[in-house]
This record gives C-alpha cells, structure tokens and sequence, in this order.
C-alpha cells in the first residue's frame, strides 16, 4: 500500500542493502533526521510500517490485504533487521497532522467503512459532509495508494495524496481553493476507470503512541536493577520468587505483561505493546506488588532498599511521572 509523502529518502530498494539500525539511530541523533515520517516494507503479502514523529518511534502497523493493524515497535524493527531479500524499503517524511491520520487508522473503526463509488452517489457524499460541517476525515484507495481528506466543518483541513492523485489535480492544489479541490477529487472518485472504496473517519485530536523502544529500555533497566539490589539483601531465591508471583498478579490486571520474559534474575520488556501511560503504571504497581512481598523479609528497610537500587534513575522515572503510580513516591 503506498502512502503520502513529502519528501523521499529511500524507495523500493531491497532490505539486503539497507542498514536498519543506522536509520534508527541517526532519527535519534541526527537533527537533520529527527522527522516526522516512516519506514516502510513490504513483504510478500504484508507490509510493516513504523511511524517516526520527530526522530522518535512511536508506534506501528501492519497491512495485510484490505486489513489494517497495529503492532508492536520492537515487533516490525526485528522484522525489517532480519533482511529478507523479499523485502522493500521506503522511508519518507510526511507532515504531522497527516502522520496523525496514518496512524490512527490502525486503530479506530471507520464511521463509514468501504462505501463503493459503483454504489455511493459521491457528489451527494460529500455535500452532506460540508452541510453537516463534518469533523474528521475520509480516506479512499486509488490503484493501491491511500489518500486522505481532511474537514474540519465546511472547509478542508488537509487534503494528502499519492501521486496518482497529486498529480492530476498539481494545478488546483496550487491555487489553494478548497471547493475547486473538493470537486476535482468528487470527478476524480467518480470517473475512475475502477470501484474506488471510501472509509470515513470521525476527527481524531491526538497521536496514538506506544511506549517507547527508550522508556521501555528504563523501565526494564529500573526492575533489573531492583531484582540485583533486593537479591544481595535477601537473597536471589527470594528475590525472584517475589518478583515472579508479583508479576502473575499484575499481569491478571495487565494482560500485555504476559509478553515479559523472565528468566532466573532478570527481565526482558521489549516484546510488550501497550500505550505509555499504561505500560508505565502496569511496572510500577508490579514494583509495588514486589514491595508488599519483599517486606516480609526485608521490614521497614524495604522501601529504603528498594529506592536506593533505582536511585540513580530517579530523574529519569520522574520525567514518565512513574513516582506517581508507586509506593517509593514517598522516598523523594
């Protein structure tokens, strides 16, 4: 599926040739690189996107068919690092408010889904829309290229095409005129040569995220740490019996805690998807479920012993507001 863009770094060349890793971390730390865009391959009947919104990953998804899911960071960068010689690239920037759309429509359900120009008056469509002052935005498919026009009561808040829509319509999107391109996309949707599927979509006023790949890193590193601290206090027999059952507690609550891979003394986050906000206060109350438990070896020195292993990341854990959900706020 081809998407928007507006400006082309890489295109259709083959994953053998591309260093993944060196993308990822001149988008971190390369001003010039730090874009709004995304890495794109596609793979004999699929293809994996992950989203960048200034140089950072924030989330992903997949294409198969007609069908649209999201899916983890970690899960399409393994993907794309494994070098499958079936495997092209494109990386590209787009603008925010565009990006914004892309991702969302992974994860939400059309208003309308898939309403056919063979069966759909299209002019009628889309004068409902202006006289309803619609707020959202409608995505169509042209020869496998997704486009998106964006409302925002009766005039247009975006409009992002694929190039063969862009350039057909080049000389009215350079005038600017809202109708004049709200006509020509109608004679383009209903002249086309093939059925083309609109999707309406309701407005959507923030990004949709993941934890991040760098948060998901602290926080692994913070419950590590604890595991390696409370261990020489009490012993690693204890320690990670505690942390194991504190875990089977919390993941009844959090189900994409059963993603953690725990080994004997230590714990692996990375193939966990969740939202941030989410991710975040799932390990701190299994921290705080570790706590409860070390107390019964440990007394009144478990809090001291436990913040005291995750002291240096203390600025760190206050910048994911992580104190906020835990016992060890009260160690600050």
């Amino acid at each position: 599926m081809r998407l928007p863009r507006k400006k082309i770094f890489i295109e259709n060349v083959n994953l053998l040739y591309i260093d993944i890793q060196k993308i990822i971390q001149l988008s971190q730390t390369d001003r010039r690189a730090k874009i709004d865009g995304y890495l794109s391959v596609i793979y004999p009947g699929v293809q994996d996107i992950i989203f960048f919104r200034k140089g950072e990953m924030i989330n992903a998804g997949t294409f198969s068919g007609q069908e649209k899911n999201p899916v983890s960071v970690f899960k399409a960068l393994d993907k794309m690092k494994l070098k499958d010689d079936d495997g092209a690239l494109f990386y590209s920037e787009v603008e925010e408010d565009l990006l914004k759309l892309l991702i969302a429509i992974f994860y939400i359900e059309p208003k309308h889904k898939n309403l056919s120009s063979k069966y759909t008056n299209i002019r009628k469509l889309f004068e409902v829309i202006q006289k309803n002052k619609f707020e959202g935005f409608l995505e169509f498919d042209i020869n496998n290229g997704l486009n998106f026009i964006e409302f925002s009561g009766e005039i247009l808040g975006g409009a992002y095409f694929c190039d063969d829509v862009e350039e057909p319509l080049s000389e009215v999107l350079s005038r600017g005129d809202d109708q004049m391109i709200i006509e020509s996309v109608i004679s383009l949707i209903e002249n086309y040569e093939t059925e083309v599927l609109v999707n309406i979509y309701n407005k959507v006023d923030e990004f949709k995220v993941q934890v991040s790949p760098a948060q998901i890193q602290l926080l692994e590193k913070a419950v590590n740490s604890i595991i390696e601290g409370v261990s020489k206090a009490i012993g690693v027999a204890n320690t990670v019996d505690y942390i194991k059952l504190s875990l089977e507690e919390v993941t009844a609550k959090y189900s994409f805690l059963k993603d953690v891979a725990l080994t004997e003394n230590s714990c692996v986050l990375e193939k966990v998807f969740a939202e941030p906000e989410m991710f975040i206060k799932s390990i701190a109350e299994w921290i705080n479920n570790f706590i409860d438990k070390a107390s019964l070896s440990l007394g009144e020195k478990t809090f001291e012993v436990t913040f005291n292993c995750i002291k240096d990341m203390r600025f760190a854990l206050e910048k994911l507001h992580f104190f906020n959900y835990s016992y060890l706020k009260s160690m600050l």
